[in-house]
């Protein structure tokens, strides 16, 4: 037997039961499906439509930069010194490998066909593409002569008098040795500075240095010096302040990790002295 709660409760199931047999089923567009289901909802589903044609629009748009994309990176590959082709090739690789990423997790339909579409391919995908072409990227970088930094270092056997050199050095402010690099080669510096990078090969050290102290203790201007480290020798790193005597070789040029061009006076260091690390 049933109570009177249940009854009305059954009573209310009933009634809605046959409402729900007499309301026609009406195709509306699913946002999530992106095709037409049987849902019973009547009237229109504006929300839904309107939401296929944002989707749609996103992809035009996406594959409009993916496209401006291809033609840059064809345009950089034919028209770049052939020193500079394998930074021209992998910097839009890479860029184009983010975006398919990105928008492909976020709805894999946006960069790859619907049937095929899913998040599993995209990282598959994409992912390896974009690890390989970060990988070239990187190991393609090149000074501008097409060498690596670590073997542009001029290994020298010349017999230098240090003792001497410090002697004869004459300090130098960096917009002297920036605005002459060419008339002063050969000439006997000696200059003080901040190590901000350095980079080793065996023996060879190539040092970026910034020789002016600013405001608030900040370094500035950036000199290239290349040493020769001693057998035995402390490693010089980053954050350095160091004392060096050397001779100027004129200005360095080399690519940079984005491609562009950068030169800096160089100086071939003779005698570098730790003061200490900052």
């Amino acid at each position: 037997m049933l109570n009177k709660n249940q009854k009305r409760f059954k009573k209310r199931m009933q009634q809605a039961q046959d409402e729900l047999e007499q309301t026609p089923a009406t195709e509306v567009y699913s946002y999530i499906m992106d095709d037409k289901v049987s849902h019973y909802y009547t009237g229109k589903n504006e929300r839904f439509q309107g939401s296929s044609f944002a989707f749609k629009l996103i992809r035009v748009m996406l594959w409009g930069v993916l496209i401006l994309l291809a033609v840059l990176l064809v345009v950089g590959v034919v028209t770049a010194d052939a020193k500079q082709k394998s930074t021209q090739l992998f910097v839009p690789l890479v860029l184009m490998s983010l975006i398919c990423l990105f928008f492909g997790l976020f709805s894999p339909r946006l960069v790859l066909p619907k049937k095929t579409a899913s998040r599993k391919k995209i990282v598959g995908w994409y992912g390896i593409l974009l690890i390989v072409s970060f990988i070239g990227f990187v190991t393609t970088l090149q000074p501008q002569d097409g060498t690596s930094l670590a073997a542009k270092a001029p290994a020298t056997s010349t017999v230098v008098d240090v003792e001497q050199l410090k002697k004869e050095a004459i300090g130098f402010d960096y917009l002297a040795l920036a605005r002459n690099p060419e008339k002063l080669k050969g000439t006997k510096v000696y200059l003080k500075g901040k190590i901000v990078q350095a980079l080793e090969s065996r023996n060879q050290v190539e040092l970026r240095v910034d020789i002016t102290k600013g405001e608030y203790g900040i370094w500035t201007d950036t000199v290239y010096v290349d040493y020769e480290l001693p057998k035995g020798g402390d490693r010089l790193l980053e954050g350095d302040i160091i004392n060096f005597w050397g001779t100027v070789e004129g200005l360095k040029s080399y690519q940079a990790i984005f491609g562009q061009k950068v030169s800096l006076p160089e100086i071939h260091a003779f005698a570098i002295e730790f003061v200490r690390h900052e």
